[in-house]
């Protein structure tokens, strides 16, 4: 892991970048930076100040190991037998609003809810680090860092 952690030539924050918005690694599908995209993971405009590499690193490796505050996943099972996996991101009209991973916001009657547990599964998808090259996933943490 030691290159992936390692300051890598110019560039690697540029290549990072387009991974991050491919549909390779689909980061840009459920993590913002500032006002843009969607809110189904926590906002990384300032990731780079706030996580060390290793912690990056972590985060990308196992995504379930544990969750940003406000962003924990949950399943919610309907009286009709139906689970949904995602985020809890609201409640209107009656209805408990959760956010998949398809980046979809499922509204569920509260008075169709069987039950909703913690989940302990992110709707992150595990294997990101199998998807890409070592040189892929260092140029992913250079942007990552970058955020500032």
């Amino acid at each position: 892991l030691r290159p992936i952690l390692e300051n890598r030539p110019l560039g690697a924050q540029t290549r990072g970048a387009a991974l991050f918005e491919s549909a390779q690694t689909a980061c840009a599908t459920c993590h913002r930076r500032g006002e843009s995209r969607n809110p189904l993971g926590p906002d990384l405009s300032t990731i780079g100040a706030a996580r060390q590499p290793i912690d990056l690193l972590e985060s990308i490796l196992f995504p379930s190991a544990s969750f940003a505050r406000g962003y924990e996943p949950y399943i919610i099972e309907t009286d009709d037998n139906e689970q949904h996996a995602g985020v809890i991101v609201g409640e209107k009209d009656g209805a408990i609003q959760l956010a998949t991973a398809a980046g979809k916001v499922v509204s569920i009657p509260a008075n169709d809810i069987a039950s909703i547990q913690a989940s302990r599964v992110s709707i992150m998808p595990a294997g990101l680090d199998k998807a890409l090259s070592p040189q892929e996933l260092a140029d992913l943490i250079a942007y990552l860092r970058s955020l500032k």
